[in-house]
């Protein structure tokens, strides 16, 4: 019978994967009614330029869009590009869901009293618990280096604090900021600018400020490195001083051992003195008896 033939090739896409087969005896692969497809390149007539590209994903044409190509068009085509603003409220609520669990664990860690993990862990160390307390909170709420038109801070996004110390988002006056301020919104936080140099002198938004801030609390020199270095340090310590301890400990215990089985001899012969002279007086008692 007939053979049929089906090759597969992966490589590269558009016109630089384009190959050619051929045979001996001759099977036809170069034949264009056994061709597919044939290899080629996207082309798109973008804003009076004429881009060719390998793929029908375009990443490179508008900054953070990615544009499928799905079919060709004989006419123009109108693409409109708009910011995903929902992710931005998202990223807010959590921010407020993480410093309130923040604040939980803190809880924790000082309660001497509560039946949850890691209580009581910093109990003798409150004062860094209040520093880490009072530097987070006055960070988050800190005005921005780049304030613009209403926008300063994380309060003219809804952003508050309780009197217990919680904040809470008010989601009305962020929806509020968003709908007519949005632009003075984006560069209150970021300044207006995308991956910046963490060590730029310029600003860089209330965004980065924050990040910027809680990060020199864990960095090389920040104060959570230093005292868990000193925690460590201390715990080494404690361990050493605690062997010591131990092997103390087993002395004084044999020592304890030795000295209640010299007592427990003693009371032993004390205890058969007591059972002869009790027989010896009640023999002498007896003898007088029967006088």
């Amino acid at each position: 019978g007939a053979n049929n033939f089906r090759i597969v090739l992966a490589g590269q896409t558009g016109t630089n994967g384009v190959f050619t087969l051929s045979s001996t005896p001759d099977l036809g692969f170069h034949d264009t009614a056994n061709t597919l497809q044939f290899a080629q390149d996207s082309i798109v007539q973008y804003e009076g330029l004429t881009l060719t590209r390998n793929s029908n994903a375009l990443t490179d044409v508008i900054e953070g869009a990615t544009i499928n190509l799905m079919g060709t068009s004989a006419s123009e085509v109108r693409l409109t590009i708009n910011n995903d603003r929902s992710t931005l409220k998202t990223n807010v609520q959590d921010m407020v869901t993480t410093y309130n669990d923040l604040l939980t664990l803190f809880d924790n860690f000082t309660a001497t009293d509560s039946d949850a993990e890691m209580a009581g862990a910093l109990s003798e160390d409150g004062a860094l618990v209040r520093f880490l307390k009072d530097k987070i909170r006055s960070t988050v709420f800190a005005d921005s280096s780049t304030a613009s038109g209403n926008m300063s801070a994380m309060r003219d996004l809804g952003v508050s604090i309780n009197r217990y110390g919680t904040i809470i988002f008010t989601e009305a006056t962020y929806d509020a900021a968003v709908l007519s301020n949005y632009d003075d919104v984006v560069t209150m936080l970021t300044a207006d600018t995308s991956n910046a140099n963490l060590y730029a002198g310029s600003n860089k938004g209330l965004a980065q400020d924050i990040a910027t801030s809680l990060i020199d609390l864990t960095d090389a020199t920040g104060v959570v490195t230093l005292r868990e270095t000193t925690a460590k340090t201390d715990k080494t310590e404690y361990e050493e001083e605690l062997v010591k301890l131990e092997k103390k400990m087993d002395r004084i215990y044999n020592r304890y051992l030795d000295q209640f089985g010299a007592m427990e001899g003693l009371m032993a012969t004390l205890d058969s003195t007591k059972n002869y002279l009790t027989s010896q007086l009640e023999s002498i008692s007896k003898a007088y008896d029967s006088d």
